[in-house]
């Protein structure tokens, strides 16, 4: 069967009229890796942070354990600014879910120093659900030490002025 020219433009009949090698589009496909398979290396500075946020998990997770347990009592607006609105049970599933994932993918990521296609995705997954569980402890802090420091400054200004 003869080629039809397509708006007068002409049509290959062969790998010849391609300028192709019978065969050579195959060896090129077969000797080609797929994005999502590269590793690349991380920032150190990357690498840290993901390190932290599973240490600051670890923390949170077992602060939130020993709240289940009645080991330590928590009440109060700060209580439930670190325990996700009087959660600790979520909380404490919440990290230990991302120490979980973000141990798995250190094995496949030497450590948390390289990755490629769905590691990056399990890697940001992981640390914006880790960070925002650490988030409300962190913030009841910061305000704890707002409050010491107003205190003080509360305490110093009466001092000074008698």
């Amino acid at each position: 069967m003869d080629a039809v020219p397509v708006h007068g433009l002409p049509v290959a009949t062969g790998w010849g009229q391609l300028g192709l090698e019978p065969g050579g589009l195959d060896d090129n496909v077969a000797s080609t890796r797929s994005c999502g398979s590269v590793q690349e290396p991380l920032p150190r500075p990357l690498t840290y942070a993901l390190w932290a946020i599973t240490a600051g998990n670890l923390l949170v997770g077992g602060w939130a354990a020993a709240v289940l347990t009645g080991a330590l009592s928590c009440s109060g607006f700060l209580c439930t600014l670190a325990t996700l609105g009087d959660r600790p049970l979520l909380l404490l599933i919440l990290t230990c879910n991302c120490v979980a994932a973000m141990l798995g993918a250190a094995t496949v990521t030497g450590g948390l120093t390289k990755a490629g296609g769905a590691q990056w995705g399990v890697l940001v997954t992981t640390a914006v659900v880790g960070a925002c569980t650490v988030l409300g402890v962190v913030l009841a802090l910061l305000l704890v030490a707002a409050a010491i420091t107003l205190i003080g400054g509360v305490f110093i200004a009466v001092i000074e002025r008698m």
